[in-house]
């Protein structure tokens, strides 16, 4: 019978692994990914589709990424029961030996009052076609005259990859927006709210600063050690700051996918991945591999770590399944690029 390998999730993570798992020559396995869409979203190119780019420069078939040996299964998963080693799926129930759990992150509002109803969330091509044609919106409704400056507000709130990205390309596209309106590009004004006291505050300060001073030389308001309070429908409110905003737009957070709190018996860390050990799997199960966002190692959460976790952990398999003996997992090097609008970015590599 052939050893059944499940991994869970079309992401970086997931589809790595799958891909690799499907390159190994042994033939006694059978690889099945599953996941709640039918395509891949290649999330860090997510902001374009903000401004200029087609939703499918950025969501890709899983039929297209992976290979013929992997059974791709849409399907949303409720339950994981490591002791009787099934998914339980809204269609379907699946059985493995060998399962890899690569669920990604979703949303974090730290229970802010006001995100869900008032403002654009951002983890979707869905979500982004949304703050496009709000944005289009915007614009348009602006009177051609008699209108003060900086009257209409956009505000993005979260200062790290993501918001840079987002702010920086937007103030870019409201530019090619008004050329044609007549409105003045001063009128909109777009502004990048975060908690802390700079922006890409896990990356060196030199970096930081870069970037703060390119977005400000493009005309966005960078406003640091901002906590909100709460969010309205037409405003941001930090304290006894009010920032006035006609559009509001989340990018303030992530934590690991609710659905690692429902697997008995494994271990979260503080802030709610799971603790695996040092060959990437949840204790006290050897057959339940983390990858990607999920996993309580030192650079989770990145791409660049996902693409890692997915060849790492297949590798480990293959072995296990051959009888060598695998390496421990070891962190890689990581390298970050942040665009900054349509024509720069700032690299941080060492």
């Amino acid at each position: 019978m052939k050893h059944k390998i499940v991994v869970v999730g079309g992401g970086f993570a997931g589809i790595q692994a799958a891909r690799k798992l499907a390159r190994f020559s042994f033939n006694d396995s059978q690889i099945t990914l599953i996941s709640n869409k039918t395509y891949f979203e290649y999330y860090p190119a997510l902001y374009r589709v903000v401004t200029s780019a087609s939703p499918i420069e950025v969501a890709i078939p899983l039929s297209d990424v992976l290979p013929e040996k992997v059974d791709i299964v849409n399907d949303v998963v409720h339950i994981v029961d490591p002791i009787k080693k099934e998914i339980i799926c809204r269609d379907d129930t699946y059985q493995y030996d060998t399962l890899i759990l690569a669920l990604g992150s979703e949303l974090n509002d730290f229970g802010i009052p006001g995100v869900k109803e008032h403002a654009y969330t951002f983890r979707s091509v869905k979500d982004a076609l949304k703050i496009k044609n709000a944005i289009s919106n915007l614009v348009l409704s602006c009177p051609r005259s008699g209108l003060p400056e900086a009257c209409y507000q956009v505000v993005v709130i979260g200062g790290g990859a993501t918001g840079v990205e987002l702010a920086g390309d937007i103030i870019s596209h409201l530019e090619d927006l008004v050329k044609n309106t007549g409105v003045s590009k001063n009128v909109v004004q777009v502004s990048l709210v975060d908690a802390g006291p700079r922006i890409l505050g896990n990356l060196p300060e030199e970096v930081s600063l870069i970037a703060k001073r390119k977005l400000e030389n493009m005309g966005v308001v960078v406003r640091n050690d901002v906590r909100i309070s709460a969010i309205t429908q037409n405003s941001v409110i930090a304290g006894e700051l009010v920032i006035p905003a006609r559009l509001i737009i989340w990018s303030g957070g992530v934590k690991p996918n609710s659905l690692y709190h429902t697997i008995p018996n494994i271990s979260l860390s503080k802030n709610g991945k799971v603790v695996v050990d040092e060959y990437m799997r949840a204790l006290p199960y050897e057959n339940v591999y983390i990858i990607g966002d999920g996993a309580d190692t030192p650079k989770s959460g990145l791409a660049q770590t996902a693409l890692t976790d997915g060849l790492y952990v297949a590798g480990v398999i293959n072995n296990g399944l051959i009888g060598i003996k695998p390496k421990k997992y070891k962190s890689k090097f990581t390298a970050h690029a942040i665009p900054l609008g349509s024509k720069d970015c700032v690299v941080s590599a060492g």
